[in-house]
């Protein structure tokens, strides 16, 4: 089946400029955006009032960095937090990043409350490392980006690569995160990009690019001191207590007496989903873990 022009990425964006503009674009189009994470980990949001934003040479997803040609010292100047716009609550990402699972935890920001925080606290960033803090000099530029996601080459089919943005698909025989890609520098796609694997994940990515890295702070404070927490809501994961659940909401009443206007909901999948970790094939006959014959 040949592949219609204006779904040919070139014939779509002329350069990486207009490519960048259309995944800021999208990415302001989401009714929500949650964040998948742990309790203590909200507590420490609430406490500090304020999101904290990673290197992205530290980020989980190591590949991420082999996906764009360019230098280790130019993905230092690029922090980044991820957030998830689907609508339903995904299994996945409990299981990968609502570690430990008994205190697992999503924020949810109304999609208008998140953007006004980007825009509104551009200025209010600041180095982070263990409790010390160091304001960020020079030019810095900070949004949020729909993830474009590109397949692995298929020399097979009519164009090589595959891209996605959304619910959109583009097709080209250039891979656009190369230094000799014919629509632009890859250097500015850096934190934008990933691997079709991960589609799943309905990544919103807020981006933060500096003009210079500072090796001495692996995480960047932003502060959301006026957040409206009615615009804000904790689904408890699968795997939390009653009790833990009630803990936490008189904590974080404790710490802002605001805290009660969070709206707090417990998992779809509560009580329905059980764990198989370590400490299960321990309890099992024989008590050890099951062996693989090689």
């Amino acid at each position: 089946m040949s592949v219609k022009k204006e779904n040919v990425l070139e014939n779509k964006f002329n350069n990486i400029e207009n490519l960048l503009s259309t995944l800021k674009t999208e990415a302001k189009t989401h009714k929500y955006y949650h964040h998948y994470t742990n309790l203590d980990s909200v507590l420490k949001i609430i406490e500090t009032k304020s999101l904290l934003l990673s290197r992205s040479d530290i980020m989980n997803d190591q590949q991420e960095l082999e996906k764009i040609d360019i230098s280790l010292n130019d993905w230092k100047k690029i922090y980044s937090m991820s957030f998830t716009y689907g609508t339903k609550e995904n299994m996945a990402l409990w299981g990968l990043y609502s570690i430990p699972y008994e205190i697992g935890a999503r924020i949810s920001f109304i999609g208008s409350e998140l953007r006004t925080i980007v825009k509104n606290n551009s200025n209010n960033l600041l180095y982070f490392n263990q409790g010390h803090t160091e304001e960020i000099k020079g030019d810095k530029e900070l949004n949020l980006y729909e993830i474009l996601y590109v397949s692995d080459a298929n020399r097979k089919k009519e164009y090589d690569y595959k891209y996605m943005i959304k619910d959109k698909t583009y097709y080209s025989n250039e891979y656009i995160g190369a230094s000799l890609n014919k629509i632009g520098n890859p250097k500015d796609l850096a934190g934008t990009m990933k691997n079709e694997a991960w589609s799943y994940e309905q990544e919103v990515r807020l981006r933060l690019k500096l003009n210079k890295n500072n090796i001495n702070f692996e995480k960047v404070k932003l502060s959301i001191n006026n957040l409206d927490f009615k615009n804000m809501i904790l689904t408890f994961a699968p795997w939390v207590s009653k009790e833990t659940q009630h803990n936490i909401k008189k904590k974080l009443i404790n710490i802002n007496s605001k805290c009660k206007n969070i709206v707090f909901k417990e998992s779809g999948f509560s009580d329905l989903v059980n764990l198989r970790d370590k400490c299960f094939y321990c309890k099992q006959p024989g008590g050890y873990l099951p062996k693989i014959q090689l």
